[in-house]
């Protein structure tokens, strides 16, 4: 009787003729043009012949060295296990297919068996390692990119060229880690393609059109698939550039081009070349997981660009419109004062009628008001640019100025007015525009709660600081509404629909007037709650207004304050 081993050695011949038709149908059922382990299997079924002290530890060498290579070409796991696996199937038939006085028994197949399941584990091993290793790899050169593409966003910030004039950057890493010698990104031109960059042995100038590469680019372009992959330029039946045909002539080049991006409106086509063997299978992944990064961060450059555009576009937009609101309320204000004056002046002539004092108290009454509108809107403007507010700050006494702004009130809308609270909060304030606040809120609950519902005032000293609280009935807030609120010329949708009147300046100057004093302010509103503001101002006010005149900051008075 022979030992498996022996057996090994007579007949490696015909056992490897088994394997290789039998492995060569499993391959071809799998798409697959031939056996995985075609080359390596004959040196490794030598090597289970050999029954040596090492002989175990050489044929776990043996694995590694040559599929190590094979890794790196990008088998399929599943094909090469199954493959190990049949080699053991092809030595038992031949075993059975001997005389019995040579045939081994059973228990001499089982070392065999063991060894082989061993070596697919230790295969299993080795792919789930170098995955590991390549996906890290990977992420690295991923990352590279979406850092150039990181310093092109700050292009205007800081100098760095944008994305489109970095193109070179990113194909450098892109033939790094692909192992290509070369690399190119055309884009549509007309009918054809221009060269948007390249480089290594395909550099050539950028922006230069490339009519002999149209054939390609209209491939590239054309496919389904993720990438074309063309293992011989010189042999290939498709028309490329007669760059790429010569560098073919003496050494085979292999080409790689992939769609940007893969799917939707065409911006462009990469490919990269390499002389010498083709790229693997894992090589071609990869440059496909390059290229759709790069279509990603070139459509979102693409985005970027069109945003600033429009961004900057709103900004000369809001720039002109600021102007004319300053120009108009200035060149205002002029004829106004002088109809002021002449009201006036009428009203002390000592042959005026009383109805002509009347008429001149009217119209200089409607002079201030609208003095004051425009300098609601000169403040508004200045809190739109992030500036603060000048105050002319002195002690007085915030319920006094809420009572006169009451009484301002009651006489626009009639006694739905409400003050309580401490009888007292003196603290150093601008007891101008604290009226103005207190005005301005008061008139967003009477246009905007329950009509003719009350509207309370609360006032309070609670340590350092002074409270000042509105309070109004009506229709809760929604979220839209509070985050707009204090934008200028902001008005809600309910008081649109109501018909309010108003050119929603109101909160955005009772905010720059809060924040001028070095004071907070929040809003609640609920469904059957109402609406309450609520404002924090500090005792003394003048260590804020010194603050942000040390710091440099912007602040503008025209003096009508």
């Amino acid at each position: 009787m022979s030992s498996v081993t022996e057996v090994i050695q007579s007949r490696a011949e015909q056992i490897m003729q088994l394997w290789s038709v039998r492995a060569a149908q499993t391959a071809s059922a799998k798409g697959l043009s031939r056996p995985e382990l075609q080359n390596i299997l004959p040196k490794y079924l030598r090597a289970l012949a050999d029954v040596d002290e090492d002989a175990a530890h050489r044929r776990r060498r043996f694995l590694e060295s040559h599929l190590s290579a094979r890794l790196r070409q990008g088998f399929v796991l599943p094909e090469i296990i199954e493959e190990i696996l049949l080699l053991g199937s092809c030595v038992a038939e031949v075993c059975r297919g001997v005389s019995a006085d040579e045939r081994p028994n059973a228990a001499e197949m089982e070392p065999l068996v063991l060894e082989l399941n061993q070596a697919a584990a230790a295969v299993s091993l080795m792919f789930t390692e170098y995955l590991l290793e390549d996906e890290q790899g990977e992420r690295a050169f991923l990352r590279r990119i979406q850092g150039i593409a990181a310093e092109a966003r700050g292009a205007e910030g800081n100098g760095t060229p944008p994305l489109l004039e970095r193109l070179a950057d990113v194909l450098s890493v892109v033939t790094e880690a692909v192992g290509a010698d070369g690399a190119a990104v055309l884009f549509p031109e007309g009918d054809g393609a221009a060269v948007m960059a390249s480089v290594g042995t395909l550099a050539e100038p950028t922006g230069r059109a490339a009519t002999d590469a149209r054939p390609l680019f209209q491939l590239v372009a054309a496919t389904t698939n993720a990438s074309v992959l063309i293992e011989d330029v010189a042999t290939s039946t498709v028309q490329l550039p007669a760059q790429l045909r010569q560098s073919g002539m003496q050494n085979p080049v292999t080409l790689a081009g992939s769609r940007l991006p893969f799917e939707g409106s065409l911006s462009g086509v990469m490919y990269v070349i390499r002389t010498g063997p083709p790229f693997s299978t894992r090589q071609v992944r990869r440059f496909e997981a390059l290229g759709h990064l790069l279509s990603a961060l070139l459509e979102n450059a693409h985005l970027y660009a069109a945003l600033r555009a429009k961004i900057g576009e709103l900004e000369d937009e809001r720039q002109v419109r600021d102007w004319l609101v300053s120009v108009m309320a200035h060149d205002l204000r002029s004829p106004l004062m002088t109809a002021h004056a002449t009201a006036t002046l009428i009203a002390k002539l000592p042959e005026s009628a009383p109805r002509h004092r009347q008429l001149a108290d009217c119209i200089r009454n409607s002079v201030a008001r609208t003095n004051e509108i425009l300098g609601d809107l000169l403040d508004a403007n200045r809190v739109r640019a992030g500036m603060r507010l000048t105050l002319r700050l002195a002690p007085c006494d915030l319920v006094v100025v809420v009572r006169d702004a009451l009484a301002e009130l009651v006489a626009a809308y009639g006694e739905q007015f409400f003050l309580e609270g401490e009888p007292s909060v003196e603290g150093y304030w601008s007891a101008h525009d604290l009226r103005r606040l207190a005005v301005n809120l008061g008139s967003n609950g009477a246009k905007h709660g329950t009509q003719g519902a009350p509207v309370v005032y609360s006032v309070a000293r609670t340590g350092k600081c002074a409270t000042l609280a509105v309070h109004n009935d009506g229709p809760a807030l929604t979220q839209d509404e509070l985050a707009g609120l204090f934008r200028p010329f902001s008005r809600s949708r309910a008081a649109r629909a109501r018909g309010v009147s108003g050119w929603g300046l109101g909160l955005s100057l009772v905010k720059g007037v809060v924040e001028a004093h070095g004071g907070e302010m929040r809003v609640e509103s609920a469904p059957r709650g109402g609406t309450t503001f609520t404002v924090e101002l500090p005792l003394d006010a003048r260590p804020f207004q010194t603050e942000f005149a040390s710091r440099g900051e912007v602040a503008l008075d025209d003096g009508s304050r």
